[in-house]
């Protein structure tokens, strides 16, 4: 099988929030391989986007594959919310947590 070359992974911060669900089902129709979600908690980081909630909604909504980039305060705290809804999850090193504990989670 030919490995593709590239991997297209279009932002949810970028859709129509209104219309949540029929985007990322937009973005899976056109080819996209990935969704990637930036969670910004507001600490960590200072913007604030979304949650767990969001992303439950968009896995049980449309089958794409999840990249889930944490950018929170104690991620290790929220890790089971994310979890069976990720197909890849992104931390910063930097965050407040055990990062050894988390990996092997």
């Amino acid at each position: 099988m030919r490995k593709k070359a590239n991997l297209v992974a279009p932002s949810l911060l970028a859709c129509d929030f209104a219309q949540l669900g029929n985007e990322a089902r937009k973005a899976h129709k056109a080819g996209a391989d990935w969704l990637h979600c930036d969670i910004m908690d507001g600490h960590f980081v200072h913007n604030i986007s979304f949650g767990s909630p969001v992303v439950e909604a968009v896995a049980r909504y449309c089958p794409i594959f999840l990249d889930l980039h944490l950018m929170i305060d104690k991620p290790d705290h929220y890790l089971d919310r994310f979890l069976p809804y990720a197909g890849c999850i992104t931390v910063h090193l930097e965050a407040n947590h055990n990062c050894r504990q988390y990996l092997q989670k």
